[in-house]
Protein backbone atom coordinates (compact mmCIF):
# COMPACT_ATOMS: atom_id res chain seq x y z
CA UNK A 1 0.00 0.00 0.00
CA UNK A 2 1.31 3.74 -0.93
CA UNK A 3 1.79 5.83 2.18
CA UNK A 4 2.89 9.36 2.50
CA UNK A 5 6.79 9.58 4.00
CA UNK A 6 7.72 10.68 7.50
CA UNK A 7 5.97 12.28 10.42
CA UNK A 8 3.50 14.52 9.82
CA UNK A 9 3.84 15.94 13.40
CA UNK A 10 7.50 16.11 14.12
CA UNK A 11 8.12 17.53 10.47
CA UNK A 12 10.25 20.32 9.91
CA UNK A 13 8.71 20.98 6.20
CA UNK A 14 5.98 19.11 4.07
CA UNK A 15 6.18 18.55 0.45
CA UNK A 16 3.58 18.17 -1.59
CA UNK A 17 4.24 16.04 -5.46
CA UNK A 18 1.98 15.37 -7.98
CA UNK A 19 1.32 11.65 -7.64
CA UNK A 20 3.47 8.62 -7.73
CA UNK A 21 5.35 6.72 -10.06
CA UNK A 22 4.91 3.02 -10.69
CA UNK A 23 8.17 2.76 -8.84
CA UNK A 24 7.01 4.81 -5.89
CA UNK A 25 3.13 2.52 -6.16
CA UNK A 26 6.06 -0.73 -6.29
CA UNK A 27 7.72 0.52 -2.87
CA UNK A 28 4.59 1.86 -1.18
CA UNK A 29 6.98 5.33 -0.74
CA UNK A 30 7.17 9.05 -2.67
CA UNK A 31 9.97 9.74 -4.46
CA UNK A 32 11.97 6.83 -4.29
CA UNK A 33 12.24 6.57 -8.20
CA UNK A 34 14.29 8.68 -10.48
CA UNK A 35 12.69 11.67 -9.39
CA UNK A 36 13.38 10.30 -6.03
CA UNK A 37 17.22 11.08 -6.88
CA UNK A 38 16.82 14.32 -7.96
CA UNK A 39 14.27 15.14 -5.14
CA UNK A 40 17.15 14.09 -2.88
CA UNK A 41 20.02 16.00 -4.56
CA UNK A 42 17.69 19.30 -3.89
CA UNK A 43 17.15 18.47 -0.67
CA UNK A 44 20.89 17.85 0.05
CA UNK A 45 21.61 20.93 -1.95
CA UNK A 46 19.32 22.62 0.49
CA UNK A 47 20.77 21.48 3.64
CA UNK A 48 17.43 19.97 4.10
CA UNK A 49 17.39 16.10 5.73
CA UNK A 50 14.82 13.89 4.64
CA UNK A 51 14.08 12.75 7.78
CA UNK A 52 12.73 16.20 8.58
CA UNK A 53 10.25 16.12 6.20
CA UNK A 54 6.76 14.75 5.58
CA UNK A 55 6.52 13.95 2.06
CA UNK A 56 3.06 13.50 0.17
CA UNK A 57 0.81 13.70 -3.12
CA UNK A 58 -2.09 14.97 -4.32
CA UNK A 59 -2.99 11.92 -5.91
CA UNK A 60 -2.00 8.86 -3.90
CA UNK A 61 -2.18 6.58 -6.77
CA UNK A 62 -0.53 6.55 -10.36
CA UNK A 63 -2.23 8.60 -12.74
CA UNK A 64 -2.95 7.56 -16.29
CA UNK A 65 -1.79 10.54 -18.86
CA UNK A 66 -2.28 10.32 -22.72
CA UNK A 67 1.49 11.92 -23.50
CA UNK A 68 0.23 12.00 -27.43
CA UNK A 69 -2.28 14.06 -26.65
CA UNK A 70 -1.72 16.16 -23.47
CA UNK A 71 -4.74 18.02 -23.70
CA UNK A 72 -6.66 15.07 -22.60
CA UNK A 73 -7.80 14.78 -19.14
CA UNK A 74 -5.50 12.30 -16.74
CA UNK A 75 -7.25 9.46 -15.20
CA UNK A 76 -7.57 6.92 -11.94
CA UNK A 77 -8.80 4.03 -13.58
CA UNK A 78 -12.07 5.11 -15.04
CA UNK A 79 -12.06 8.67 -13.22
CA UNK A 80 -10.52 11.85 -14.71
CA UNK A 81 -9.59 13.86 -12.22
CA UNK A 82 -7.75 16.72 -13.89
CA UNK A 83 -7.45 18.68 -17.22
CA UNK A 84 -4.31 19.75 -18.18
CA UNK A 85 -6.64 21.94 -20.61
CA UNK A 86 -8.30 24.09 -18.08
CA UNK A 87 -5.54 23.36 -15.35
CA UNK A 88 -7.78 22.25 -12.75
CA UNK A 89 -9.20 19.34 -11.04
CA UNK A 90 -12.27 17.43 -12.60
CA UNK A 91 -14.84 16.49 -10.10
CA UNK A 92 -13.60 13.23 -9.14
CA UNK A 93 -10.15 14.84 -8.97
CA UNK A 94 -11.36 17.43 -6.23
CA UNK A 95 -12.20 14.23 -3.99
CA UNK A 96 -8.14 14.05 -3.68
CA UNK A 97 -7.78 17.71 -3.14
CA UNK A 98 -10.00 17.70 -0.24
CA UNK A 99 -8.58 14.44 1.22
CA UNK A 100 -4.77 16.65 0.53
CA UNK A 101 -6.17 19.74 2.56
CA UNK A 102 -7.64 17.39 5.02
CA UNK A 103 -4.44 15.62 6.15
CA UNK A 104 -2.66 18.74 6.09
CA UNK A 105 -5.32 20.31 8.29
CA UNK A 106 -3.36 21.33 11.53
CA UNK A 107 0.10 21.85 9.51
CA UNK A 108 1.82 24.81 10.48
CA UNK A 109 5.20 24.67 9.02
CA UNK A 110 6.36 25.70 5.59
CA UNK A 111 4.98 23.64 2.90
CA UNK A 112 6.34 23.07 -0.67
CA UNK A 113 4.10 22.32 -3.79
CA UNK A 114 6.39 20.09 -6.16
CA UNK A 115 4.52 21.39 -9.68
CA UNK A 116 1.62 23.36 -10.70
CA UNK A 117 -1.35 20.54 -9.72
CA UNK A 118 0.36 20.49 -6.30
CA UNK A 119 0.09 24.34 -5.73
CA UNK A 120 -3.51 24.48 -7.36
CA UNK A 121 -4.22 21.80 -4.84
CA UNK A 122 -3.12 23.79 -1.86
CA UNK A 123 -3.78 27.67 -3.06
CA UNK A 124 -6.18 27.66 -5.75
CA UNK A 125 -3.94 29.08 -7.85
CA UNK A 126 -1.84 28.33 -11.05
CA UNK A 127 0.78 27.90 -12.54
CA UNK A 128 3.59 27.85 -10.75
Amino acid sequence: MYRPAGDLRTAKYVIVGEAPAATEIQQGRPFVGPSGQIFDEALRNAGINRFDCYITNVFNTQLTKNEKQKSKPWQIGDSFVWSPMKGDFLPAGDFHRVRLLDELRDVTVPIVALGSVALKALTGKQPI
